[in-house]
């Protein structure tokens, strides 16, 4: 077995692990649920049986009945994604000064930014798929929540009791998010004014609709080939999805939730050095995590396309 050429030293790991990017909302919209293996399994949930109620009489010497919740444990895989980047051991030294973060922590800063985007990026495809769905409704361009005398809080309210269980969490596009939350009809109910002018907070739409979390995703993502003009494209889409997203959830748990991530370690980081880099040489950086984001309980959310 060869050894692992690279080395991790805390400091590293530590600006891995640490690094956050408040704009991305992929670890709140599909938390990290810690996994033993690479290779697990875990609950789908069939509307059909969830939901059925057992004969609970039990006679003085026969068996209790058994409980059904409906679920199918399915396998499932934490995939490696990962980045390396090397440092000419010129630019090191020409960089290096006191307080100042040292060229290898700002190499792992970058790369991990780039494995959380492309997390975004993922997670959104999922949320903002209505195959992920069982209930789901596409917005005629009349009925869109910009358009002019369109109320949407009773049609809100209505999505949210049409799953099996109430969703909790809100997710919206920006640009969903913004005609939403300039709604006429919205604004009123937040404000207690006329609706004409002013903008509802989150704070304010979670309490009109009894949410515990509401998320905007803003990111934007380059979507243009490599060697290309930049192209940037909105990570998340004009959509809305509203989720039931279990409290206490440890991947294991015959629980409803729509769905969850799957975390196989922790961050991995590493870096060895490559002589016939430049002159003098450099430091090859490599950083990288195991995750693999699934849906599990498609009866436990509702996706309003072309909200905005």
């Amino acid at each position: 077995m060869s050894k692992n050429p690279y080395q991790t030293t805390p400091e590293q790991l530590a600006v891995a692990i640490g690094y956050k990017n408040k704009s991305l909302i992929a670890d709140q919209v599909m938390p990290r649920v810690p996994v033993r293996k690479k290779n697990f399994e875990y609950n789908v949930f069939d509307k059909r049986e969830g939901f059925t109620v057992p004969d609970t009489q039990v006679g003085r010497k026969s068996e209790l009945n058994m409980a059904s919740f409906g679920s199918e444990k399915v396998p499932g895989v934490a995939k490696d994604y990962g980045l390396r980047d090397i440092i000419p051991n010129d630019d090191a030294a020409e960089t290096a000064g006191e307080g100042l973060p040292s060229a290898v922590g700002r190499a792992t800063a970058k790369l991990t930014s780039l494995i959380h985007l492309d997390r975004e990026v993922r997670v959104a495809d999922k949320v903002f798929n209505n195959a992920n769905y069982d209930h789901k409704v596409s917005l005629a361009a009349a009925a869109r929540y910009g358009a002019a005398g369109v109320n949407p809080i009773g049609s809100i309210l209505e999505y949210l009791e049409t799953p099996l269980v109430r969703p909790n969490v809100a997710v919206f596009g920006q640009t969903a998010w913004t005609k939403f939350r300039t709604n006429p009809s919205v604004v009123k109910a937040a404000h207690g004014n006329d609706g004409d002018a002013g903008a509802a907070t989150r704070q304010a739409v979670m309490d009109l609709f009894e949410l515990q979390g509401l998320y905007v995703g803003d990111a934007f993502v380059n979507i243009a080939k490599p060697n290309r003009a930049a192209q940037m494209t909105r990570t998340w889409g004009n959509n809305i999805a509203l989720l039931h997203i279990a409290e206490m959830f440890d991947g294991t748990d015959e629980i409803l939730t729509w769905g969850f991530t799957p975390q196989f370690g922790s961050w991995v980081t590493g870096q060895r050095e490559v002589a016939n880099i430049g002159l003098r040489g450099g430091v090859e950086v490599k950083v990288g995590e195991s995750v693999g984001e699934v849906v599990s309980a498609k009866g436990a959310g509702f996706f309003i396309e072309n909200a905005g």
